[in-house]
Parts: structure tokens; C-alpha cells; sequence
């Protein structure tokens, strides 16, 4: 499960043409790892899941959004905070 948040987050980063600095990728694992372990359970039910992934694409667009108006050619800790910040996502705010 981890790995399908790992992976759409360098996905959309590939195609933004964005690096991860290692401080922000820290974060965001943290984050993942927090979210799968706190709300096992409830991943398991397809729809909560399926939200749960679209929350995560959103969450990592908010990032990318963020270093793209920042002039960044990485995520770094402030995009990361930034998108937080913006919130409402289910999981990822918490």
C-alpha cells in the first residue's frame, strides 16, 4: 500500500520535471507511513482507499504547485507545509 503513495508521488514529480530534496522526502514518507498505519484498517475498503489515493494525488499536486511557483526544482520542506497547510483532504491533514 506504502508503495502506491511512493510511487504516484514520483510519478507526478517525474512529470513535473521535479527532483525531491531528501528533507522533504522525509516528510512525505513519515506522512504515508502515518496515514497506512493509523488507518489500516479503513484502506482496506476499496472507496475509502480509492479517496484516499485521489487525496494523495491532490496533496502531491498542491507540493508540486508550490515549488513551480516557488522558481524550486525540488520539492523541499516549504512545499511540503504549503500544501498542509491548504488542506481538507482526507488522511493527509491530520
Amino acid at each position: 500500500m506504502r508503495a502506491l503513495f511512493y510511487e504516484a508521488l514520483l510519478d507526478a514529480c517525474r512529470q513535473a520535471n521535479l527532483g525531491i530534496a531528501q528533507d522533504c522526502l522525509g516528510l512525505i514518507t513519515d506522512k504515508i507511513n502515518q496515514v497506512v498505519e493509523t488507518h489500516h484498517a479503513e484502506l482496506l475498503d476499496r472507496d475509502t482507499f480509492v479517496r484516499t489515493y485521489a487525496d494523495f494525488q491532490e496533496f502531491v499536486r498542491r507540493m508540486i504547485q508550490s515549488a513551480q511557483d516557488s522558481n524550486f526544482d525540488a520539492l523541499h520542506e516549504p512545499t511540503f507545509f504549503d500544501a498542509l497547510g491548504q488542506c481538507g483532504l482526507v488522511f493527509w491533514c491530520q
